[in-house]
């Protein structure tokens, strides 16, 4: 019934004769990535040897047929023993019997991982059934562990001889599941009706695939159908059960404490399934391509405040909850979040670009796992415009003519009433920093200092000149007469710091205005245009007009938008920094990047022609 036809491969040397497909290497890695996760599930290690033939497969240096060359000759022959203890299922010391006669576990476990690998690998070039049921379940167990142990593909309700193991107490099964051998039939026709009645799966919403999956896992997980080998079997099934709904599963991204938590969730009562929503969550998380993608670049990068995040829960958020924590750590595209009971991967483009910017590690914060209505339709998200510092500020007021006239004024009588130009210079540094901060405060400031002057001029500093018994020289006279001239001057000058910060920062407001526009997503048309090769575009252009004007109309938005550095960092492709300047995330810069630069191509074309036509014109109108 399950008869599997093997692909076509070709026998060539790819590293020596030809370059793999793309298509091919994802296809292949992928499927690495499949092996080591079952060998993680099962708690099996990787011989180094086998390691090495999964790379170069992977990488293209083996065709299939020279896989399974490497593989058989990197282990030593065993001769499979045909006889076995006294119950054929484990022996006195509790090791499981294998057809290999292995009695050391770990080297059992290298063996098995062995088998494993190239059985996975075989199964990928293998078309896949046209129905799915308990009985491929079987099948698939035997191609996993068939070389390694003689009660493969039986289940623990098939083997007459398991009773008598239970007697030995060598093989706790109620630790292993609260499923009776006897019910084991009775959850397979529950699973058996779930796939039937819903086509494998087939033709459904994301939603409706996660549900159904999980209600499958529900049942299967719990129920522990063999004696060993579980955990790799369903892994496998599952894998291939997605495939044939047009889904893709990732289990790679799943830690150890998180499988512990959906496998916890999946026990069930009577029969009856238990509580979905954890395992929902779980095939959400790993048949979405953006949601794997967030979760391996943590995964990967393992480390998050001196905790191993693989023995950690690790989740992408569901649609439209709220989640709030602590901002743990950030990648290229999506922020760690730390809750109550697990860390959360925050996409970036959940959160508006001046939030992005400000957030700092060990902050508190709240998000949606949804893109915010009013940025869902923007490429380029409007930019936050930076305050001039009090320091520039400053610097600029110091430059205006009419504040350097006034302050000449300031020190022109102080001269004449202290005799000192600079002695009122502080003052002055004072005004200019608090007219910055606190207009008022600067004002009042200026007041007492004005006052002092006229009331007490002596207790600022001695005035000019000199007087001797009531008798005051000229210079005396002339500084005491001049108190009021100071007075006036002073308040010019603070009036005039004002009025020149007024119009710095109006001007700088205005002058930057435009750079903070957001720029709107192109419609579908205009991106699926950009996306086509040069040739192919160009073809389309020039049948439509309207559409090469729309082009540079965008092309001309995002001009306007970027500053100078940004466009510097469009042009190198620095996605990084193109992301942190506009506060989005790496994808959504490295998309902003490879549209304007396709878009870039048309408008200067399009310069061309008319520079081209407008000087076609010049001589003829000349000529004429």
């Amino acid at each position: 019934m399950f008869k599997r036809k093997i692909q076509e491969q070709a026998v060539s040397k790819y590293a020596s004769d030809y370059a793999i497909p793309r298509s091919l290497m994802i296809k292949r890695r992928a499927t690495v990535n499949s092996v080591i996760s079952a060998c993680m599930l099962e708690g099996y290690i990787l011989a180094p040897k086998t390691l090495d033939i999964l790379k170069k497969y992977a990488s293209g240096d083996y065709s299939l047929k020279q896989f399974n060359t490497q593989m058989d000759s990197s282990v030593k022959e065993v001769k499979v023993r045909k006889k076995y203890s006294t119950h054929g299922v484990i022996t006195t010391n509790g090791m499981l019997v294998n057809k290999y006669g292995i009695t050391d576990a770990v080297a059992l476990h290298k063996r098995s991982a062995h088998d494993i690998a190239k059985a996975i690998v075989n199964l990928s070039c293998e078309e896949v059934p046209e129905q799915f049921d308990s009985s491929y379940l079987k099948c698939l167990h035997k191609r996993l562990f068939g070389n390694m142990f003689e009660w493969a593909g039986q289940t623990r309700d098939e083997i007459s001889y398991l009773e008598d193991i239970k007697k030995t107490k060598l093989l706790p099964m109620e630790k292993l599941s609260s499923v009776s051998s006897k019910e084991i039939q009775e959850r397979f026709k529950k699973i058996d009706k779930i796939l039937f009645e819903k086509n494998n799966l087939k033709d459904l919403s994301c939603e409706e695939f996660s549900h159904n999956v999980a209600r499958i896992f529900s049942l299967l997980n719990d129920t522990y159908p063999f004696i060993s080998g579980n955990e790799c079997t369903q892994m496998v099934f599952f894998e291939q059960l997605a495939q044939v709904a047009n889904y893709k599963l990732d289990f790679s991204v799943i830690t150890k404490e998180r499988m512990k938590l959906v496998s916890d969730a999946a026990k069930t009562l009577k029969g009856n399934i238990g509580d979905l929503a954890p395992i929902e969550h779980f095939f959400e998380d790993v048949s979405d391509p953006n949601k794997v993608c967030m979760l391996k670049e943590f995964i990967k990068n393992n480390k998050c405040q001196d905790k191993n995040i693989k023995n950690q829960i690790i989740v992408a958020p569901r649609k439209d909850i709220v989640y709030g924590g602590i901002c743990r750590n950030w990648s290229s595209n999506a922020i760690l979040v730390e809750t109550e009971d697990a860390y959360v991967v925050c996409h970036k483009d959940y959160l508006m670009a001046e939030e992005l910017k400000t957030l700092k590690l060990g902050d508190k914060m709240s998000f949606t796992a949804v893109i915010p209505e009013d940025f869902g339709d923007i490429l380029i998200p409007e930019g936050v415009l930076v305050s001039l510092a009090k320091e520039e500020i400053i610097k600029r007021v110091k430059k205006d003519s009419f504040v350097q006239r006034s302050l000449e004024n300031v020190e022109y009588y102080s001269r004449v009433v202290y005799d000192d130009s600079e002695i009122l210079k502080k003052n002055m540094e004072f005004i200019n920093e608090f007219v910055c901060f606190d207009t008022q405060v600067a004002k009042r400031n200026t007041e007492r200092l004005v006052d002092k002057i006229m009331e007490s001029p002596q207790s600022i500093h001695v005035l000019a000149g000199v007087e001797i018994f009531g008798m005051k020289n000229s210079k005396r006279k002339k500084a005491e007469e001049c108190c009021g001239d100071l007075r006036l001057a002073i308040n010019q000058y603070i009036d005039n710091v004002i009025y020149a910060r007024d119009a710095i920062l109006q001007q700088y407001e205005a002058h930057n205005s435009f750079k903070r526009k957001a720029v709107a997503m192109p419609h579908k048309e205009i991106q699926d245009v950009l996306n086509l090769p040069e040739n192919m575009r160009q073809e389309v252009l020039d049948t439509s007009c309207s559409l090469q004007q729309e082009i540079c109309d965008f092309v001309s938005d995002v001009m306007k938008r970027l500053s100078f550095s940004e466009y510097q960092a469009l042009h190198d492709n620095n996605y990084e920094k193109l992301a942190q300047n506009l506060g989005v995330s790496v994808n959504k810069a490295e998309k902003i990047t490879k549209l304007f630069k396709a878009g870039e191509k048309v408008y200067l074309q399009a310069k061309n022609l008319k520079i081209n036509h407008s000087e076609s014109m010049a001589i003829t109108q000349r000529a004429s």
